[in-house]
């Protein structure tokens, strides 16, 4: 093995490590978000002309496609001379500002995660056990804009239950139908996320930091899963998936 390799395998080695630390302690979790996160004074506000600039400055216009990584949490909005504060008026109306800037033409994508309730936690072995993943009803770990958006009118969400998106607009059936089959990887060949990426879409994280916005990585890495310095990293789970429609 030359040098480069080997650098590169304790690399995975050292990443997959913290990982399986991190998330097998649930108080090493609650610390870092503790750490991470510090109680404002007030609540921030986000001028909604100024976001709607950065976006054009952004490349971010009608007829794109944009996946939205956000959290409400800690933020309000103005917008009008209005200012909004209550986070499910703040959502609703976040969401009508993105269909507005992407306009008929454009399509919006975000991320959908499943919650379970019996889910017993990211790292753990749940190779015995067996969710039922509903497109229509199973909720989204991801932020209360992506509940919302998944449920309007017009969007439509992937099958897979793990990684699933929602998407609305002119490509959201290109993006997210027919997927998955089994054995494939939540972000892999055939996934809605690496369909996004084949149609250049562009990806902004609203309140959110850079690590939570990166969810498109995984395209990379799994799309070379066989050179992946870690043998066996995947292992098969079992889901029921609802039909719909």
């Amino acid at each position: 093995m030359n040098i480069p390799t080997a650098i590169s395998s304790l690399r995975a080695l050292t990443e997959v490590l913290a990982r399986q630390i991190y998330w097998r302690l649930p108080p090493l979790q609650k610390l870092y978000k503790r750490m991470r996160t510090t109680a404002p004074s007030a609540m921030s506000y986000l001028d909604l002309d100024h976001l709607a600039a950065t976006l054009s400055e952004a490349g971010i216009h009608e007829g794109s496609c944009l996946m939205v990584h956000s959290s409400t949490d800690g933020i309000g909005l103005r917008t009008g001379g209005r200012v909004i504060d209550n986070q499910l008026q703040v959502a609703a109306e976040l969401l009508k500002f993105l269909k507005t800037i992407l306009g008929p033409t454009g399509t919006l994508v975000m991320p959908t995660h499943p919650h379970y309730r019996d889910d017993p936690g990211f790292m753990f072995n749940k190779t015995g056990l067996r969710l039922t993943y509903d497109p229509l009803r199973t909720p989204s770990k991801v932020g209360l804009l992506t509940e919302i958006f998944r449920r309007s009118s017009g969007a439509i969400r992937s099958r897979h239950p793990l990684s699933s998106v929602a998407a609305a607009g002119p490509l959201a059936q290109e993006i997210v139908g027919g997927f998955p089959n089994a054995g494939d990887l939540p972000h892999g060949e055939h996934s809605p996320y690496k369909r996004f990426c084949d149609a250049g879409g562009l990806i902004v994280g609203i309140n959110v930091s850079l690590i939570n916005a990166l969810t498109i990585v995984h395209v990379a890495e799994e799309l070379r899963d066989a050179d992946w310095h870690v043998d066996d990293f995947f292992y098969e789970r079992s889901f029921e998936i609802a039909e719909v429609g």
